[in-house]
Order: structure tokens, then C-alpha cells, then sequence
């Protein structure tokens, strides 16, 4: 915009500046999650025929200030429920920041979870308990479900990643296969 401003190009520089206070903008209203300074993980799950991707939200003092997806292979025929329970503990060993809630989309049994946070929040020299809760309606519910389509577009998208690399390697065998004029595609290099 300022480089635009001292070329004398005052329109585009308008038009810079107008896209940057219009993503401003948008920027802010989606960032307000709550009113109250909440602090909260919300998890949300997405699974297909033998992968699942989970969606975080990370909710500090009511703004949403992070999002993650993990994708989980190998998943087939696992219930959520099994899922949750064995990635939370792994995730919490090495988080860097505890929130005062975590929201799931389901129960989950929470012994070893809550052993784990419970140490974790010892080593961080945390007072509160940590609340873990499943959700199943309000306002929360709907940002779970906003996670899990997130997760499935995440999903998706490393899926059309796997395939496009995928086309690339075929690609680059077949131009080896006619340079090299071998019968077939080779299968080792």
C-alpha cells in the first residue's frame, strides 16, 4: 500500500488499504468465541473407512487463538469414543498450555486423562481443576460441529494432496519408462 503511495498509484493503494481493513474485520468477529473469558479445548471427530481426522479449537479467554487437525490412520471400525481416549493422553504429554475445560463430542472414560492432567497442571502450577465435558447440546454443540466439518475439509484436502503426489510419481515413471524405453513401468530404482 505505502510502496503503491509513493509510486503516486493512489487508487491501488485505496484498494489495498480497503482489503486490509475488510480482513481486519473479518478477522475480529471470528476470533470472538464467548463474552466470558473462557478457556477451553474443544475437540471435534471426523471419521471415514479406516482414517479419522480430529479438529482442536484452542479457546483462551473467550478467542478462539488456535485450531489444529491431527489425522489418525488405521482407525477401522474404532468407535470415537476409543479414539478420543487414546489420542487425548498423547496430545496433554506434550501440550504447552492446559485449558480449564475440555469439550468433547463424546463420554469418554476419563481416569487415565485425568491422571495425566492432573500432573500436568501440578508441573505448570495450576490451581484449578481441569473440567472435561461431553456435549451434546447449546452453543457448544454447534462449534463441534463447525470442528468436525473442519476436520472432514482437512481431511479431504490431505486427501487430494496423497492423490496428486500420487499422479506426480505416475508421471514421472511413465517419462522414465520412454526415456529409458523399458517395457514396463519400473518398480524399483
Amino acid at each position: 500500500m505505502q510502496g503503491y503511495a509513493r509510486a503516486k498509484l493512489f487508487e491501488k493503494a485505496a484498494k489495498i488499504r480497503d482489503q486490509i481493513f475488510a480482513l481486519n474485520r473479518v478477522l475480529e468477529r471470528q476470533k470472538l468465541v464467548y463474552t466470558k473469558k473462557v478457556d477451553q479445548d474443544l475437540f471435534s471427530i471426523y471419521m471415514e473407512s479406516t482414517v479419522a481426522a480430529i479438529n482442536l479449537f484452542v479457546i483462551r479467554e473467550g478467542k478462539l487463538i488456535g485450531k489444529e487437525n491431527f489425522v489418525l490412520e488405521n482407525t477401522k471400525q474404532i468407535p470415537a469414543k476409543e479414539i478420543m481416549e487414546s489420542f487425548l493422553p498423547r496430545y496433554y504429554l506434550d501440550a504447552g498450555s492446559l485449558p480449564r475445560e475440555i469439550v468433547l463430542p463424546a463420554e469418554i472414560n476419563e481416569l487415565e486423562l485425568g491422571d495425566l492432567l492432573k500432573m500436568r497442571s501440578d508441573e505448570l502450577h495450576l490451581k484449578n481443576r481441569i473440567k472435561i465435558q461431553a456435549v451434546l447440546r447449546g452453543p457448544k454443540l454447534k462449534l463441534l460441529e463447525l470442528g468436525r466439518e473442519n476436520a472432514k475439509q482437512h481431511l479431504e484436502a490431505a486427501s487430494d494432496k496423497k492423490l496428486l503426489e500420487e499422479a506426480r510419481l505416475l508421471s514421472a515413471l511413465k517419462e522414465l519408462q520412454r526415456v529409458l524405453d523399458l517395457k514396463n513401468l519400473p518398480g524399483r530404482i
